[in-house]
């Protein structure tokens, strides 16, 4: 995985937290290859294929860890992206991950006990989670106007959503997004767009 160690290098990382971070990301690769025939956390062809895994995955999650701040939530966790990778970037911060899949969580919880990572796995619906989240991720949850409803009420007031995206989205989804978080408080939306 050099191309994820050289993006670490990017974000200023020291070479003994890249080389903690990668021997942690190893270790999850090999979780997820384990658990993905019975749970179906990621598409088969992304972990047979180590650097697509890296890319599509991996270097994607990473991707947010400069707009990381206080408390994370993740919601629709699944296998874990972009949370696992960013709570292994930012050990004793606060990480949550919301999932519903009874086995999902499962694997959740044995990834943090096997990688010695310190998260908070609720398992449930992200409407029912009380928690106040600095930062909200959602990958492949719903589409953009479909996630806000679900998501906006876990902000803090200063909190941000962060929506990763290779495709345009279109500017009026956005724009009524922003429009109903100034209703509602300060919190608004970042996109950010994917590494290539």
């Amino acid at each position: 995985m050099r191309r994820l160690n050289a993006f670490l290098g990017e974000l200023e990382l020291s070479v003994a937290k890249r080389a903690e971070a990668m021997a942690k990301f190893d270790a999850y690769y090999e979780l997820l290859k384990r658990w993905n025939r019975s749970c179906n956390l990621v598409a088969k062809r992304d972990l047979h294929d180590v650097g697509r895994f890296e890319t599509r995955h991996l270097i994607d999650s990473v991707a947010l860890y400069p707009w990381m701040r206080g408390t994370h939530v993740d919601v629709g966790s699944g296998g874990g992206l972009p949370a696992i990778p960013l709570a292994i970037l930012r050990p004793g911060e606060r990480t949550i991950l919301v999932e519903r899949s009874t086995k999902k969580c499962r694997f959740l919880r044995h990834v943090g006990f096997e990688l010695e990572l310190d998260f908070e796995v609720i398992e449930g619906d992200a409407k029912e989670a009380a928690v106040s989240a600095d930062v909200i991720t959602a990958r492949a949850v719903a589409p953009v106007v479909e996630l806000w409803p679900l998501v906006r009420d876990l902000m803090a007031d200063d909190g941000v959503l962060l929506l990763q995206t290779g495709e345009p989205v279109d500017p009026g989804v956005i724009d009524a997004m922003l429009e109903q978080s100034r209703e509602i408080g300060s919190r608004f939306v970042t996109l950010v767009k994917q590494p290539s």
